[in-house]
C-alpha cells in the first residue's frame, strides 16, 4: 500500500482515515459529509465536505487569528474537481500556518459560511482579525463577513490580481504594447504613496482608453479594479503585511510538489494525507522554534511513549524497498491495525523533540498513525522499532557531536529544550504514597542482587540492551521528578521573598 492509501477503493480508503482521526483523543474532523443528509446543514445529497482542524491549529487560530487571516483555494490533490480551502494565520514568526482544511466538491459563498461557522462553534466565539486576505472573487470575503462580521482591512491576494492581470493582458493584440501595459500596471501596484498612486491610476485609466488596442482592456480593468483600489493597491496596506499571500501561495505549492511529487493525484486519500502530513510538519516546525530555550511538555510526551513501547508486543517485519532508494521501510501490526514505518536521513537531527533513549529525534522515523500525523510526537510505533534496531546495533549514534541541525531552521541556531515538569496533581500524588520510596529501593535492591549474581553473559544477549533501556528510563524519571522538585522549591522561595 503506498501512502495514505488504507484501501484500493478510494472512498473506502478516505473513510478508514477519518474515522481513525475521530477515534483519536482529539477529534480533528468537525465536519465529515459523503453523499448523504445532514439536517444541520442545507447541502445537497451528493455534496461532500471535510472540515479538518486539529488542536494545535485550533490553539494557533484563537492565539494569532485577531491579526490576519488569510483564506484560499487550490485544486489539483484529487480526480473529483474538490477544492481544497485553506484558512491560515500568520504566527509569531511572522509564518503563516494553517488553521483550519476543507474539502469540498462546492464553490460558493454557502460552503464558505459553512466552514467559519464550524469553525466558530469550535473555538467558542468569533475571531475578528485586523486584515482579511483572500482571492478576488469575494466569495471568501462574503462569507466571512456574514459570520464572524466585517474586517478593518479587507485585502486582494497579490498573486491572485497579477494571475488576473496576466490572463486578460490577451485582450491587447499587440504584443509589445502587452508588456508595457503589464509593466506600468506594476509599477502602479507597488506604488506605496497615496498622492502619487491616485494620479498614476487615473493616468493609467486615461492612456488605457486612448489607443484602440488597449480599450479592451481598459474597460476590464476600469470596471474590476478602479473603484476597488484600496483592495489590491500597496499604498493601502502598508501595515497590513502585504506579503500575506505568498504563505498560502508556497502551502500549495509544498503540498503539490514536495508532498505530492509535482503530480495532479487522482485519488482524494493521498491528498488527504499529504494535508495531514504538511499540518504535521508544520507544527513540528513551530515546536522547535517555540520551545527554544524552553521547557517543553512534548519531551515528557515522547518519554511516556517510549515507556509504553518498552513494554509493548507489536509484530514488525522488515518490507523490501521496490523503489530503488536507500529507505528502510517496515510494516508493524498493533492493536489490530497496521502501520506502516520508514527510516530517514538519521544524520539531520533538530536538538529538539529527541528520545534519547533511542538515540533518535522526530526526524529519523516516520509512521502512518494518527499519534505520529496528528500530535506531532515520535509514537509507540517508532519508539519500538528503534530499541529494536538499537539492540541490533543498527541505529547511528546521533549525539551531539555527530547531529546536524534541522534543515528547516537557520544552521547557526542549535535548539534544545529541556523535560517539562511533572504536573502539580502528579507531584502531589507521588507525594501522598509515602511509602512508594522505599519500595523502589527495595526492588533496586532485588534487581541489583540478581545482576551480581548472575552467570549471564550480557554481551551476547539482546535482553541486556533492553535491560539497560529500561534503566535509563528510570534515570530519566527520577532527573524529571527531582527537576520539578527544584523549580517548585525555587518558585516558592522567590514568591516569600517578593512579600
Amino acid at each position: 500500500m503506498q501512502e495514505g492509501v488504507r484501501n484500493k477503493d478510494d472512498a473506502t480508503s478516505v473513510h478508514l482515515c477519518i474515522e481513525e482521526l475521530q477515534r483519536s483523543e482529539f477529534n480533528s474532523v468537525l465536519v465529515y459529509k459523503r453523499g448523504d443528509i445532514l439536517e444541520s446543514f442545507p447541502l445537497e445529497e451528493n455534496d461532500f465536505c471535510l472540515i479538518i482542524m486539529s488542536q494545535y491549529e485550533q490553539h494557533m487560530l484563537v492565539k494569532y487569528g485577531n491579526n490576519i487571516i488569510a483564506v484560499d483555494g487550490t485544486y489539483g490533490l484529487n480526480n473529483y474537481d474538490f477544492k481544497l480551502t485553506t484558512l491560515m494565520v500568520v504566527d509569531n514568526f511572522n509564518e503563516g500556518f494553517p488553521g483550519a482544511f476543507m474539502f469540498t466538491n462546492r464553490k460558493d459563498t454557502l460552503i464558505h459560511q459553512i466552514f467559519f461557522e464550524v469553525i466558530e462553534s469550535k473555538v467558542g466565539n468569533k475571531i475578528s482579525p485586523n486584515t482579511f486576505m483572500s482571492d478576488i472573487t469575494g466569495v471568501f470575503y462574503q462569507a466571512w463577513s456574514s459570520v464572524m462580521g466585517v474586517v478593518p482591512f479587507q485585502l486582494y491576494c497579490t498573486w491572485h490580481i497579477d494571475r488576473a492581470w496576466r490572463n486578460n493582458l490577451n485582450k491587447i493584440p499587440n504584443i509589445e504594447k502587452r508588456k508595457e501595459v503589464y509593466k506600468t500596471l506594476k509599477v502602479l501596484h507597488q506604488n506605496v504613496d497615496e498622492t502619487s498612486f491616485r494620479k498614476q491610476l487615473d493616468n493609467m485609466i486615461n492612456f488605457l482608453f486612448e489607443d484602440a488596442d488597449t480599450e479592451k482592456f481598459g474597460s476590464y480593468f476600469k470596471k474590476y479594479y478602479y473603484e476597488n483600489c484600496k483592495l489590491w493597491a500597496y499604498c493601502y496596506r502598508k501595515h497590513c503585511s502585504i506579503n500575506t499571500n505568498m504563505y498560502l501561495e508556497s502551502m500549495h505549492k509544498q503540498i503539490k510538489y514536495f508532498y505530492l511529487h509535482g503530480t495532479t493525484v487522482k485519488r482524494l486519500d493521498k491528498g488527504l494525507h499529504a494535508v495531514l502530513q504538511y499540518s504535521r510538519d508544520k507544527m513540528v516546525e513551530h515546536l522547535i522554534k517555540e520551545t527554544k530555550g524552553k521547557s517543553s511538555i512534548h519531551k515528557r510526551n515522547i518519554l511516556q511513549r517510549h515507556t509504553t513501547a518498552i513494554s509493548s508486543q507489536f509484530s514488525a517485519e522488515s518490507i523490501e524497498n521496490s523503489e530503488g532508494d536507500n529507505i528502510k521501510k517496515w510494516k508493524l501490526e498493533s492493536d489490530n491495525n497496521i502501520y506502516y514505518l520508514e527510516q530517514k536521513s538519521s544524520d539531520i537531527c533538530c536538538n529538539n523533540l529527541i528520545c534519547d533513549l533511542c538515540a533518535i529525534c522526530i526526524h529519523c522515523y516516520t509512521c502512518t498513525c494518527t499519534d505520529y500525523y496528528i500530535k506531532a510526537t515520535i509514537c509507540k510505533h517508532i519508539h519500538f522499532l528503534a530499541m529494536k534496531n538499537l539492540s541490533k546495533g543498527t541505529q547511528q549514534n546521533l549525539s551531539n557531536d555527530n547531529v546536524q541541525p534541522c534543515t528547516s531552521q537557520s544552521t547557526s541556531e542549535e535548539i534544545r529544550t529541556n523535560m517539562m515538569c511533572l504536573t502539580k496533581q502528579n507531584h502531589n500524588a507521588l507525594l501522598n504514597k509515602s511509602n512508594l520510596k522505599e519500595k523502589i529501593l527495595e526492588k533496586m535492591s532485588s534487581i541489583n542482587t540478581k545482576l551480581q549474581s548472575s552467570d549471564l553473559n550480557f554481551d551476547e544477549m539482546d535482553f541486556g540492551s533492553q535491560i539497560l533501556n529500561h534503566l535509563k528510563t528510570v534515570d530519566s524519571l527520577l532527573t524529571m521528578e527531582k527537576s520539578a522538585s527544584e523549580r517548585c522549591f525555587n518558585s516558592k522561595n522567590d514568591k516569600q521573598k517578593k512579600n
